[in-house]
């Protein structure tokens, strides 16, 4: 893309992965307009880089000198902005496309799965960027030094977020291909789970032949492709048979430490800022890419070190009033389950009360997972459910919070009528030695502050 006269207007721009790449369109010279339903912190971050951003979806928001019109797997083909670019003839295409072409200009590194992608390449961005690599990072969330989902470097590695929710991802050609993990995710855009796989397969085959497929072999899935894959590969995990293997240890509320091994040789121990081992084992597909690029044992070690992590991944607001509070963006029965596992076990003795607020995500992932959701919450001590965050879906008959509520297996569990009601509840009940966690991919994410403050009135009033 090297005609800098293009004008690119992002529909959605404030999503997961638009930001991103709109932000370093803009660090490269580009212009950029856009517009999304909420105006949140990703772009009030681009206005202040001079993006035009207007709130809601209309023909009329459209530039005249627009070039053409991105979106994302989350903005309806119906929507006016993209049916006025029809109309005018503009080009209409997905964000991989952008990401892909993005992608051809530099030395591609793509990372895949049902979950921990967010976090694994952050990883991979900060490991590259500590080490002087100065990547392009492009993330479906923020890393929290930077604010950001984007970031624009001037050496020839582009690290990217790659979304396999409607097989876009399958429009990338990456060098280096991870994938985390393999599960029943997005099964509208996929006719079976061996259609789903197959499109897992099929990724990383898109690497060249002097590429390489990293693979988390602790995923069933993945172990059986890396059994049969025929190009250049490297596994990790915390499996005997991983090549880049972990053994966690010491695990307690300011980090873990992590001994790492490759096939079977100590590489080095280290005392790491994550929590949980779900992210451990994200880290392990980090540090299997930068051994890749050459990174001594020691810098991959200094670098996790000081990793600040991502927002809303398993994120730490802060204590107030003794409580304490965490935030994270966990929306599917296996994320859900890893991120209390997590809590429960690095604050095992020091708190009294575990109470999460969880916000379902979509009418259809919730009738699709239904099942497990009944049976995800055994580490906390209450659930408290607030309406499903629809993401454009109607509702589905008898799919709600309050039919969830009736049937999780846990002691304590109850349905609110609105998020705002979920949350003062939650803050009047919270006490000094409780720990507290607002759970969920959808608006919860926007009213964090929010339940700061009120447990701070708290204290106003008492």
């Amino acid at each position: 893309m090297y005609n800098r006269s293009l004008h690119f207007h992002f529909t959605g721009i404030g999503g997961s992965g638009m930001s991103g790449i709109a932000e370093i369109l803009v660090n490269n010279g580009y212009v950029v307009s856009g517009s999304d339903l909420s105006v949140g912190a990703a772009c009030k971050r681009l206005m202040n880089l001079g993006v035009e951003i207007h709130q809601g979806h209309s023909a009329d928001y459209l530039p005249e000198q627009a070039s053409l019109v991105v979106y994302s797997s989350a903005v309806s083909l119906d929507n006016p902005e993209l049916v006025e670019a029809r109309r005018r003839g503009l080009p209409v295409v997905q964000r991989a496309e952008v990401l892909a072409e993005l992608m051809r200009l530099k030395f591609g590194v793509a990372v895949a799965g049902a979950h921990g992608k967010t976090t694994t390449t952050s990883m991979v961005g900060w490991l590259l960027e500590m080490a002087g690599f100065d990547p392009t990072v492009i993330i479906g969330g923020q890393v929290k030094a930077r604010g950001s989902g984007g970031r624009s470097g001037r050496g020839e590695y582009l690290v990217a977020e790659a979304d396999e929710s409607d097989r876009s991802f399958l429009l990338l050609k990456p060098t280096v291909a991870l994938v985390t993990n393999i599960d029943r995710e997005h099964m509208e855009s996929y006719g079976s789970e061996e259609d789903l796989r197959a499109a897992f397969r099929q990724f990383l085959n898109s690497i060249p032949f002097y590429g390489l497929a990293v693979v988390c072999v602790d995923d069933p899935y993945l172990r059986q492709i890396a059994s049969e894959f025929q190009k250049r590969m490297v596994t990790y995990g915390f499996s005997d048979e991983a090549e880049i293997r972990g053994v966690v240890e010491n695990i307690s509320h300011d980090g873990l430490t992590l001994t790492v091994y490759r096939k079977g040789s100590l590489l080095f121990t280290a005392r790491i800022p994550l929590l949980g081992r779900h992210l451990a084992q994200n880290a392990l597909g980090a540090i299997a890419v930068a051994l890749e690029f050459g990174m001594s044992p020691e810098a991959i070690a200094a670098g996790f070190a000081n990793f600040p992590g991502v927002e809303r991944r398993l994120e730490h607001l802060g204590m107030v009033e003794g409580i304490t509070v965490f935030s994270d963006y966990g929306h599917h029965p296996v994320e859900v389950r890893a991120t209390l596992a997590a809590l429960r076990e690095c604050y095992a003795g020091r708190i009294s009360r575990f109470l999460v607020l969880f916000q379902p995500h979509r009418y259809s992932r919730t009738r699709d997972s239904y099942t497990e959701f009944l049976s995800c919450f055994q580490d906390c001590d209450e659930v408290h459910l607030i309406p499903i965050y629809p993401a454009g879906e109607e509702p589905l008959p008898g799919i709600s919070s309050e039919a969830l509520a009736k049937e999780v297996v846990h002691d304590s569990v109850c349905a609110h009528e609105s998020l705002e009601h979920g949350l003062a509840v939650l803050a009047g009940k919270a006490a000094e030695g409780d720990l507290v966690l607002l759970l969920g991919a959808g608006s919860i994410g926007r009213e964090t502050e929010q339940f700061l403050r009120l447990l701070r009135a708290k204290r106003t009033a008492a």
